[in-house]
């Protein structure tokens, strides 16, 4: 039986690890799939304006996904490589501890391969586990173009300091363009830990570090206590079967955290102008070019 949209949105947003049973995973793949489907392609077009896109030049493009769930990220990295033409297969590894996940994106995987929607998903290696057991950890080969964490580190026992230290384990993973995203809930507590990863990174002398929102409080590679939301419209088809996100109609939320391997600085130019950047001459105001 489907899990209805309540329970599951409450085990979902619930801290700490979560349990999926094979309805709550059929629940999730129906409810959540469409909603986290459309954010790493607002990121990855964001590092195409902003940041380093010399990933983007390479025929085969290989990620390791972490907490792969039932396989949204690299679905949806698919097709966003097939909708810019350059690419032409995406290898994946994945790591996650959920076998009912495991099959959903295997299922998702050979339909979207079936019918050519993105480029043609291989996946080389299925790691079962957490992605802090040393074990797993230990079984991941190889050098990495993405290496992603979504919606994972809100489910997982460890401190912001221990977390870090992990990250920086799975960032030497990266090849030499590569970039390690972590995408995380729109709620305050998940939102203000991302802000705390990323200034622990910075001292610990990790220097390319970009989380949401610094564009407006200019803090980007700078300790802040900032926090702060991506907040992107999405558009609703009017079809019945998809009465799950019809919630959703105002748009999606979510937080990020973005860093590479080459020290490559990410930084989104603010589409307002500061006050800073006004001067008064004459008793008008005009923006300084």
């Amino acid at each position: 039986m489907i899990l209805v949209q309540s329970a599951l949105s409450k085990k979902y947003s619930a801290y700490g690890p979560i349990d999926y049973s094979k309805d709550e995973v059929i629940s999730y793949v129906l409810y959540y799939f469409p909603l986290n489907y459309p954010k790493i392609q607002y990121i990855l077009y964001d590092l195409i304006r902003y940041g380093n896109t010399d990933i983007f030049k390479k025929r085969e493009i290989k990620i390791l996904d972490v907490g792969a769930g039932c396989g949204t990220i690299p679905i949806s990295l698919s097709f966003f490589l097939k909708s810019i033409g350059i690419s032409e297969k995406l290898n994946v590894n994945i790591i996650e501890s959920n076998k009912y996940f495991i099959e959903a994106f295997g299922d998702l995987k050979n339909i979207i391969n079936s019918k050519k929607f993105g480029v043609p998903i291989l996946c080389e290696n299925v790691i079962c586990g957490s992605f802090e057991d040393k074990k797993v950890f230990d079984e991941v080969n190889g050098k990495y173009d993405f290496i992603t964490f979504s919606n994972v580190l809100n489910e997982s026992k460890l401190s912001v300091d221990e977390l870090a230290e992990w990250i920086i384990k799975y960032k030497n993973k990266l090849n030499e363009t590569g970039h390690l995203i972590i995408i995380e809930p729109e709620d305050k507590t998940r939102a203000e830990r991302i802000t705390k990863l990323k200034n622990i990174l910075l001292n610990k002398g990790i220097k390319d570090v970009y989380c949401t929102g610094e564009n407006i409080w200019g803090s980007i590679n700078k300790n802040c206590n900032h926090w702060c939301v991506y907040k992107k419209l999405i558009k609703i088809p009017d079809e019945k079967s998809f009465f799950l996100i019809s919630a959703y109609k105002k748009g999606i939320n979510f937080s990020y955290l973005i860093t590479n391997k080459k020290g490559h600085v990410y930084s989104p130019r603010p589409n307002y102008t500061k006050l800073s950047d006004l001067k008064k001459i004459r008793g008008s105001i005009f923006v300084e070019k």
